[in-house]
Parts: C-alpha cells; structure tokens; sequence
C-alpha cells in the first residue's frame, strides 16, 4: 500500500532539514534547492528559523438576522445576511523573535502589517400582500399603507443594515510561535471587529422598532 502523496512527503521533507544542517556545503545547497521547489521558500525558511511567513489570509461565519416592522394586520420584513468579512494582511513583515514562551527554536516570530478586511451583507425585504376581506375602499388604503408607509419602513431598515458594509484596516503588531499561532491572532483581531461591526448595524436597525401605525379607515365606513 502507498502512503501519502507529494505533499505529505515534502512536508516530511521540510521537517527533516535541521538534521541536514551539519552536512558539507554542496549538499546542503543542493537538499535547499530541492526543498524550496518541493514545498516552497516560505516553508523552507520557517523551517530554518529565518521567520518568513506566508500571507495570512481570514475570514468570518455568514449570519442571518432581521428586522421587523408593521402595523394594523400588515408587516414586512428585512432579512439580513451578514458575510462574517473576508480579510488579508497587507505589508505583512515577519522577522525572528526571542520573546516567545515554551516555542520551538526558530518558531519565534514577530509579525506586523495591516489586515484589510471588507465586509458585506445581503439584505431581502419581505412586503405583505394586502389583506383579505376587505372592501375597494379599505384595500386601496391598506395598498397605499404598504406601498408608502411600510415600504418607507422597510427601506430604512435596509439602510442601516447596510453599514455593515465597506473595508476596515486594523493594525498587527504581534509576536507569535510559528504560523498557526500568527494565523490564530489575527483571527482574534478580525473576529472582534467583526462582532462590533454587526453589532452595531444590528442595533441601529433595532432601534426603529416595534413600528406602530395606524390606518385610517374612517373614510370607508360612511
């Protein structure tokens, strides 16, 4: 039976080559050569301690939420989905490190940058059809009530969902033992942000509701 495929065995690769570090200069430079086009020059330098990190890239869960609004026997709704960000680092530099605790040598890393995340959510209005039961008079009101006042409503819930919306820079100045670990801190950072960027969306929304209003039928009735 064969057991794993290429990159498993570069990766296996990768992990053997402090052990080669005591060979003679040729080899060493031919085993480096191999390694580098096997498993890549990021692998290979961290490897080797040298701190070169590949670019971290994050992102965020997609999540529903709503917004209710109506009045009389009518509602809508305005049904959110919140896309969690999609974020990458820009100038991400990451250079050797001694300050990390219980790390492996040359896992140490200090890594800076800027991880630019951009945010997105799709918002669908649900409009109520106009009752049943209702007399020409009433359901010409109930269908101006929902074409004007309630869509109004509706609409207002969309624009302050939407400032979900756009892209946020945030700042990395972290010190981390190997990749996952740079890879986790970032997530944390992206993550926060995130939670306060839907938070706060959510609760502008949140505010114009319970949304009562009245439709005056007293015109009908005469």
């Amino acid at each position: 039976m064969r057991l794993g495929g290429p990159a498993v065995r570069s990766q296996n690769t990768v992990y053997a080559l402090a052990a080669t570090l005591s060979a003679d200069t040729v080899y060493r430079a031919d085993l480096l050569t191999s390694l580098q086009r096997m498993a890549g020059n990021a692998a290979v330098h961290q490897a080797l301690g040298t701190g070169e990190l590949r670019p971290i890239g994050v992102s965020g869960k997609r999540t529903p939420a709503s917004g209710l609004g109506g009045a009389f026997s009518v509602h809508g709704t305005t049904d959110a989905t919140f896309d969690g960000g999609t974020g990458k680092m820009l100038n991400q530099k990451a250079t050797p490190s001694k300050t990390c605790t219980d790390c492996p040598e040359g896992q140490c890393m200090h890594v800076t940058g800027t991880l630019a995340v951009s945010y997105h959510v799709d918002v669908v209005v649900t409009m109520p059809d106009v009752p049943d039961g209702l007399n020409a008079c009433e359901e010409a009101k109930a269908r101006q009530f929902i074409n004007a006042t309630l869509r109004d409503h509706e609409n207002d819930h969309v624009r302050r969902f939407k400032t979900y919306n756009g892209t946020k820079n945030i700042p990395v100045n972290i010190t981390a033992c190997g990749e996952s670990d740079a890879t986790s801190q970032v997530q944390t950072l992206h993550d926060a942000d995130e939670q306060k960027r839907q938070g706060d969306a959510q609760a502008l929304s949140d505010a114009i509701d319970p949304f009562t209003k009245s439709i005056d039928l007293s015109d009908c009735q005469k």
